[in-house]
């Protein structure tokens, strides 16, 4: 891991640290089970979040006041916007999201999830069902006053009874999709009959014209030219679990993505391929689609292109790098950025990735039910090690041996990069955590500490009066979290607890830096290897799970709330040295130099040329001019400044370290620039 340590010199800051939610896009593997349009309001129904809002066409995502139920199901009438939950409940919204008021029951059914909503003029249409209980008749209730009275409609679905999952309205007719075809009223839901297609579960039903339907099934989609006398399928799938129409171009939702047909249903071509798709919604030539695990996507060409919205509710659960790549494990996916978070590429690992580890150019990665992947070409694409079928929390490595913990087993190591694996933890219990420091191992367990030196063939209990979750070294500096941060010296061996009462759910070090994140978004900051810590004002309440150091950046994995960037240079603290002010631009020779792993940079900025608007940048770049980090890039009050390299993760040779302060708009080569020499001997 590439670690930055920034000591800026002179100014105070008090404010909160500007953090940028970053990504990636998705939702801790829930399914987009509803999305719902009203002008420029985009709701979605989640199946862990409630309701979340956008405005301005998923580039940003709130959430709604109605936050833990399971909504499957969403309807406009008018400004009024109703949500259907799997708890049987409907809830209505006059001021778009921003309160939300429980209507009158659905009756007294036991353990009915709602599953459609419709309207017709002022009625309001639920369809309900179970999923699981076989003696629940599938019902459908109208309303007429918003929710405050519900009538029970004649509706029983007596063949294959259980649940109604799809409503439309195409003028008189209102069509009801259940486990056993499609069924329509002419008279305002007082009577059904059922059509012609019958025997396949019926996901969704979407009209097209006056006489013109689709109906997605567990037989493919079906397609009427006749309100449903006569059926005929049109695309044999697997299933299609929705159905969206925009004119004559017609969007199903399948397992493995978006269809699309420009016919009125009659020809279908693949259109988005992912993972399955239950939600469609427009505003405009906006179309958008609700995605398992990854979110909503938008196609503003009738589903010629999709790009992924910013739906950000991704549970974060690792973070680590390799080379320039920076990868983030999630509850559902594993991501990389070769931005810095500015963009997300998701690669083919799959699932829930707990942890991940470097050794030399490989990366390895603890997987929630495939035991440990790893990586040859920088997180992009994975292979499966000889540990599988094994839940791994956790994983550590040094230059000779991988360990891998399983909380409630074993704790294993490699020592060929994963061909095999072999158990080294006698106790009958795992790790929840791991660390390496050269030879020495380090378990955080829900039985204590656990140190071996000699690379995991042995192991001594050091710390028993506790359960711990985190655990990090460096050198003889070793810090584990549990409730506060407990502290090492001496490889482990000895304990000294530092705040006391703090639920600490994440560690990180650089240099002497070090970071422990809590779970009610607490960052607290030791810049003298544990011996003072500040608590820092992140100004964002998220659960920290995960923390990385990389370029300048601190990076904050998050409970539900994906990744935070915030700039390093802002979190530590910044101190005056002395009371000189320089008179002019200087850039020092780092020292030590050469140096291993680590070199300090210390440059002066003016006050008369430290103004407003000015933009002050380090960068570091290899023999060939390649730009390999950048430590500073922030406007900065006049003083000294000095800025600490970690070169861990980069080969011996010379760098080069440039000092450029310009003009942020437009940037320019503008006031001063700077170049210096350094070798890197390893």
């Amino acid at each position: 891991m590439k670690k930055i340590i920034l000591i800026l010199i002179v100014c105070t800051i008090s404010a909160p640290a500007q953090w940028l939610q970053i990504g990636p896009a998705g939702t801790s593997g829930h399914e987009i089970r509803s999305l719902a349009t009203n002008g420029t309001n985009l709701f979605a129904g989640d199946a862990g979040f409630g309701v979340l809002r956008s405005t301005n066409n998923g580039n940003n995502w709130t959430q709604t006041s109605l936050t833990s139920s399971l909504v499957t199901s969403l309807a406009f009438i008018g400004t009024n916007l109703f949500a259907g939950t799997a708890n049987g409940e409907v809830f209505i919204t006059t001021n778009y999201g921003l309160n939300w008021v429980l209507t009158s029951p659905l009756g007294s059914l036991y353990n009915q999830w709602v599953l459609a909503l419709a309207s017709n003029g002022s009625m309001l249409i639920a369809g309900t069902g179970t999923l699981a209980d076989t003696n629940y008749i599938g019902r459908i209730f109208i309303s007429t006053n918003n929710g405050t009275n519900w009538v029970q409609t004649s509706f029983n679905d007596l063949i294959h009874h259980r649940d109604v999952w799809s409503l439309a309205v195409s003028g008189s007719n209102i069509f009801a999709g259940a486990d056993s075809g499609v069924y329509k009223s002419t008279n305002n839901c007082q009577s059904w009959v059922k059509t012609s297609l019958g025997n396949y579960r019926t996901w969704a039903i979407s009209v097209i014209n006056s006489t013109t339907l689709c109906a997605g099934t567990s037989n493919g989609i079906y397609y009427t030219s006749n309100n449903g006398t006569n059926w005929s399928n049109v695309l044999n799938i697997s299933n299609c679990y929705s159905l969206f129409a925009v004119g004559t171009t017609v969007f199903a939702g399948t397992p493995s993505g978006v269809s699309v047909s420009t016919n009125s249903g009659l020809n279908w071509t693949t259109s988005l391929v992912g993972r399955e798709v239950h939600s469609f919604a427009a505003n405009g030539t906006n179309v958008f689609a609700g995605q398992t695990s990854v979110g909503v996507y938008l196609t503003v060409n009738n589903g010629q292109n999709w790009v992924q919205t910013n739906y950000f509710k991704e549970t974060v659960l690792s973070m680590g790098q390799i080379g320039q790549n920076v990868l983030s494990g999630s509850s559902a996916e594993l991501y990389y950025t070769t931005n810095y978070g500015n963009s997300w590429v998701r690669t083919n690992a799959g699932g829930s990735v707990n942890s991940l580890a470097v050794s030399g150019s490989l990366i390895f990665a603890g997987k929630s039910n495939a035991g440990v992947l790893v990586s040859s070409n920088n997180g992009i694409n994975w292979t499966q090690t000889s540990l599988t079928n094994s839940y791994v929390s956790c994983l550590a490595a040094n230059s000779s041996a991988v360990f891998a913990g399983a909380r409630e087993v074993n704790i294993w190591r490699s020592t060929n990069n994963g061909l095999n694996w072999s158990s080294v933890f006698p106790y009958g219990y795992g790790a929840r955590s791991l660390a390496v420091s050269g030879t020495y191992v380090f378990a955080a367990t829900d039985h204590g500490i656990y140190v071996s030196t000699n690379n995991g063939s042995s192991w001594t209990q050091t710390y028993s009066n506790n359960s711990f979750s985190q655990i990090a070294a460096n050198g003889p500096f070793v810090f584990a979290g549990s409730n506060g941060v407990y502290r090492s010296t001496n490889y482990g061996f000895n304990w000294t607890q530092y705040l006391s009462n703090q639920g600490v759910t994440s560690l990180a070090i650089s240099g002497t830096n070090i970071f422990a994140g809590s779970s009610n978004g607490r960052l607290f900051i030791s810049t003298n290897n544990g011996l003072d810590w500040i608590e820092k004002n992140v100004g964002v309440n998220i659960y920290i799970y995960s923390i990385l150091i990389s370029n300048g950046y601190i990076f904050a994995g998050s409970w539900y709330n994906s990744t935070w960037r915030g700039q390093l240079s802002e979190i530590l603290n910044v101190n005056e040295t002395s009371k000189g002010i320089p008179g002019e631009y200087s850039l020092y020779q780092n020292y030590p130099n050469p140096f291993n792993p680590a070199t300090k940079i210390k440059f002066d900025i003016p006050p008369s040329k430290g103004a407003r608007g000015m933009i002050s940048r380090i960068c570091i770049y290899d023999v060939l001019g390649k730009e390999v980090a950048v430590l500073v890039n922030r406007q900065l009050q006049s003083g000294t400044y000095e800025v600490t390299w970690d070169a861990s993760n980069f080969p011996s040779g010379v760098y080069f370290y440039k000092l450029v302060v310009s003009r942020a708009e437009p940037l320019t080569t503008g006031a001063y620039s700077e170049t210096k020499k350094m070798i890197l001997i390893k």
